[in-house]
């Protein structure tokens, strides 16, 4: 497959430029001014990140320092269409897979006047690429005239004195403009964007973060957590069945720093686990749909006491009224899943290829039910400590928990909530992780 090894052959030929003027000059070579091969430019700007980063006015000690590194990092090996890189499957399994859900066409025609399509995808990201670019060109261009004129006044090389010059977009920016190339000339929605994962926490323009605004639509929350589901799947089965390690745990990582919420996380986990990605449409969060069609929940009768050894005799069951908010949105959220249940994500072939590096692999091929779960799977007091994170499960208010199935927590806490205990996951613990922080 061309694209192979062309990002990795790359990055070894890199070295770090010495000014802003010869970072312009090599990417503008690289791009054909700034017009195609965008992940040259990616990865070049990712090193000088790495590196150097005050050359393109950035601070190793800024907020979004490590997610305008990781971003562009990543960008390089999707732009690129690395087939061993597990962002790059996790990304296209997902934005190919909402597009699957949503009715549309992975190929579009192509414009050339040639009798053909293109992929969708492909297109999208040479949109981003165009955008970001041209971007950064236009600001090394001013950086270096800026440079020239002060030399012209003062002498000498003055580029240290323009060092503090901002000439990368910030995170929010490139964000921002991923969403609209996405949605406006991928024909995407917010839950089938790629990127909704990990910056579930992003606030879009209209105050409201990518989070809030997916969860207020039952039906937008459930296309993401199936496809999502799918699509983690999709990367570990690829990433086992290619015997990578280095990616296996690499994602696993970026799934884990994802800011997820608990209940959202093993919601996902759950379907990745029983392969049922668009979940159960009898139960619903806690919620079954019983036979006279309400909605019941066993809970802990408020201000009662657990008795010693007490079993499901202790709880009683809620009902809600029929005409409730609760009750639509379940509703609504049930009749996804029906509607949805028999998609089949796994005759979509993620990569465009296919050739023996990344080959469709089908529920029953899976490496994963191949897998003792127990190796991998945590105990709970363990997602504190494997996520770097405090968990919110001793607190008062333990909202997710209400979400989950008391009898299936311990079983459902998967791959995304932890890692495997095992001397490979020893080893890959001190090694620096790319993750998003």
């Amino acid at each position: 497959m061309e694209n192979t090894h062309r990002l990795e052959a790359f990055r070894r030929s890199l070295k770090v430029p010495k000014s802003s003027a010869e970072l312009l000059g090599n990417i503008k070579v690289n791009t054909k001014e700034g017009t195609k091969n965008f992940y040259k430019a990616y990865a070049e700007i990712a090193l000088v990140l790495e590196e150097n980063p005050e050359m393109l006015g950035v601070n190793r000690d800024d907020p979004d320092y490590e997610k305008t590194k990781t971003w562009f990092e990543r960008a390089a090996e999707i732009n690129s269409d690395d087939p061993k890189s597990s962002a790059n499957k996790f990304i296209r399994a997902v934005s190919k897979y909402g597009l699957h859900y949503s009715g549309k066409s992975l190929d579009i025609k192509d414009e050339t006047g040639m009798d053909g399509t293109k992929d969708r995808l492909d297109e999208t990201t040479k949109i981003i690429g165009r955008g970001v670019v041209s971007y950064v060109i236009k600001k090394l261009q001013k950086h270096k005239y800026e440079i020239n004129k002060q030399e012209l006044n003062e002498g000498g090389n003055n580029d240290n004195n323009l060092k503090s010059i901002r000439i990368l977009p910030g995170i929010s920016e490139i964000i921002n403009a991923e969403i609209d190339g996405a949605l406006k000339e991928g024909e995407q929605d917010l839950a089938g964007w790629g990127g909704a994962f990990y910056f579930w926490d992003h606030k879009l323009k209209s105050g409201e973060t990518i989070g809030e605004t997916i969860k207020q639509d039952p039906e937008q929350l459930e296309k993401f957590l199936a496809i999502n589901a799918a699509a983690t799947r999709y990367t570990m089965k690829t990433e086992l069945k290619e015997r990578d390690s280095k990616e296996f745990f690499e994602g696993i990582l970026f799934g884990v720093s994802a800011p997820i919420p608990l209940n959202v996380r093993k919601e996902i986990t759950s379907r990745v686990r029983t392969k049922n990605y668009t979940g159960n449409p009898q139960k619903v969060d806690g919620w079954i749909f019983s036979k006279n069609n309400k909605w019941i929940r066993e809970e802990w009768p408020p201000g009662r006491p657990p008795s010693p050894g007490g079993g499901s005799g202790d709880f009683t069951n809620r009902e809600i009224l029929a005409d409730s908010y609760e009750a639509t949105e379940l509703n609504l959220r049930r009749n996804a899943r029906l509607k949805y249940q028999n998609i089949d994500f796994d005759s979509i072939d993620v990569l465009g290829n296919k050739t023996i590096d990344a080959p469709p692999v089908h529920r029953n091929q899976s490496y994963l039910d191949q897998i003792n779960p127990e190796n991998f799977l945590p105990e709970n007091d363990d997602l504190e400590f494997w996520s770097g994170k405090k968990s919110d499960l001793g607190q008062g208010k333990q909202e997710d928990l209400n979400h989950l199935d008391r009898n299936k927590e311990q079983e459902n806490l998967g791959f995304l909530n932890g890692f495997p205990r095992n001397s490979l996951m020893s080893s890959q613990i001190n090694r620096q992780s790319k993750s998003i922080q």
